[in-house]
């Protein structure tokens, strides 16, 4: 059955593209180290001049009155690789555009957490997006759901695809699904709920509430827990932003909820940044993990960010990265990062 409405959306939509609108686009990110260092071994290692990560994505859109296609491909310039990128999936909206469904691999991020990610070129820790509320993540071969039946009103399903073997049953379904909804309150915020069934031994829960009431500040607080056996542990994560003139500011935890008090653990992130003119920003990441199973650390990186006229971004900066469980290693370097 599945098959049979993929196929006949398929046909509907190649047929509705023939007059529609089509966009092409590029987004690319890569971060290298002109140098690095780290007392690790006594003797001080080095490494530079090689690109760290990357991702330079080319983006396809097409769409028309009731249905689209989205789908870009990645080259990752650190390993040479190149793949499918975040999307690649045809939808048709119906109802008054009141019902969405999509077929394939894509992410969809109307109720994830607002804040999250590195902020610039340095090590910012204290948990992501997802920490807040996770996104939905539409697996190859699945299908989405997205209702908005009232203004202000989001729901989400997402059904994952056909397992490995191609095999898709009842009960593969039901595990898998994820249910999730939103709503936003005028002048308020946003308040979200969702059941994760990601498989049966990593069913959980999540909620969170992004207060958005004052202007030029953001909060978004959420929390996780699984309501089946497993080793991941509950957590709490809370984030907060703000800014106002040439002054920016950003700070979230993420925090680990175990039975036991005594193993607590927490990372915090932090960033501020200054605009000194419209090409130049002055900016520090401040961080410090306590979650890492290789060790607890603590790190500060100043950088120089120059925003080019054209578009995008060059930043650089100097870390300095020190352990805090007794074995005194130190690393620092010079990182660089493009955006463009």
């Amino acid at each position: 059955m599945k098959k049979l409405l993929f196929v006949l959306l398929a046909l509907t939509v190649i047929g509705s593209l023939a007059s529609a609108q089509v966009t092409m686009g590029t987004w690319n990110r890569i971060g290298m180290n002109l140098y690095k260092s780290s007392t690790a071994t006594g003797a001080v290692a080095q490494t530079q001049d090689q690109p760290s990560w990357g991702r330079d994505c080319i983006q396809f859109a097409a769409k028309a009155d009731f249905f689209g296609i989205n789908c870009d491909a990645e080259f990752h310039p650190e390993s040479g690789q190149v793949a499918i990128g975040d999307n690649a999936k045809i939808y048709a909206k119906l109802f008054d555009k009141k019902v969405t469904i999509s077929f394939g691999k894509g992410y969809f991020d109307n109720l994830r957490g607002k804040m999250g990610g590195a902020q610039s070129v340095g090590t910012m820790w204290g948990g992501d997006e997802d920490a807040i509320f996770q996104r939905f993540t539409l697996r190859a071969g699945g299908i989405m759901l997205e209702l908005a039946p009232v203004e202000g009103l989001y729901v989400g399903v997402d059904v994952v695809g056909p397992n490995s073997s191609g095999a898709q049953n009842a009960s593969i379904t039901y595990r898998d699904i994820n249910v999730g909804a939103g709503y936003t309150i005028p002048d308020v915020g946003l308040v979200r709920a969702q059941f994760i069934s990601s498989g049966y031994a990593n069913q959980a829960i999540q909620a969170a509430f992004a207060f958005t009431g004052v202007a030029g500040l953001t909060v978004d607080a959420g929390a996780k827990f699984f309501i089946t056996k497993t080793t991941a542990q509950n957590f709490a994560s809370v984030a907060v932003k703000y800014s106002k003139d040439a002054l920016g500011a950003m700070a979230r935890t993420k925090v680990l909820l175990p039975n036991d008090p005594a193993k607590l653990d927490v990372s915090l992130g932090a960033n501020v940044n200054y605009k000194v003119a419209d090409t130049i920003v002055l900016g520090a990441d401040l961080g410090l993990n306590s979650i890492l199973a290789t060790g607890k650390l603590v790190a500060a990186t100043p950088y120089l960010q120059y925003n080019a006229p054209g578009g995008g971004t060059i930043q650089a900066g100097v870390l300095i990265q020190a352990t805090l469980d007794g074995t005194s290693v130190i690393t620092y370097g010079i990182p660089v990062v493009f955006t463009f």
